[in-house]
């Protein structure tokens, strides 16, 4: 059998497609042992590919006309950090109730969503990584992570009850968009900036089936 390159991290046994990983994991401001952390997987198959979710992540159009969140400044089109691998960018707004927010969001590989938040002052980190059970179909997973405190355990938890509940809000707010979405090539507008670039992103990712000789 092909053995897949793994690592044990946040809480969840990460696999890479390919015979060396081309990029680390993406790490949260805080080392992993002081940080609480919850993991679930969403409920439910969405009948796209991995990589259509990500799209999210550049489309800044979809976050404010979706989810309700403000930002405090232009959209951070020419501000995105790209590299071979990963994009990521930040911004100031406020959410859907009002609550002020710092972000830091973005892509690893084609499969993995990254959170950086300070949620109406206090900090949380959350991942999705989007597992592909066959072609056309994923699975997500959750993780949030909070600072532990060492004199409230309690709160902690509640926190990360908290923040797992808005992020299942915000996948479920996809959830119908998901289920019939389809990109066409010619019909990006000029505030589509970062997402025309993301598609540019994909094209050029570097593509791998180590396992098909395994494949009978």
């Amino acid at each position: 059998m092909f053995h897949f390159p793994t690592a044990e991290k946040y809480g969840l046994i990460w696999a890479f497609n390919g015979a060396t990983p081309l990029f680390e994991l993406p790490d949260f401001p805080y080392p992993e042992d002081e940080l609480a952390i919850r993991v679930e997987a969403f409920e439910g198959v969405l009948p796209v590919d991995p990589w259509v979710l990500c799209c999210n992540t550049p489309d800044m159009q979809h976050i404010k006309a979706l989810h309700g969140v403000t930002f405090d400044q232009e959209d951070p089109d020419e501000d995105i950090e790209w590299t071979a691998h990963s994009m990521l960018y930040d911004f100031k707004g406020r959410h859907a109730n009002g609550e002020p927010i710092e972000y830091r969001i973005g892509i690893y590989g084609t499969s993995i969503f990254y959170q950086s938040s300070i949620f109406d002052g206090r900090w949380f980190g959350f991942l999705a990584p989007f597992g592909p059970p066959r072609p056309g179909r994923t699975t997500t997973y959750m993780i949030v992570v909070a600072r532990k405190s060492d004199s409230d355990t309690a709160s902690t938890e509640a926190f990360l009850q908290f923040a797992m509940q808005l992020e299942k809000k915000v996948v479920g707010e996809d959830v119908p968009i998901m289920q019939t979405i389809h990109f066409q090539p010619g019909t990006l507008t000029k505030s589509d900036k970062a997402l025309g670039k993301f598609f540019q992103y994909l094209r050029d990712y570097p593509r791998a089936h180590p396992s098909a000789e395994f494949i009978t």
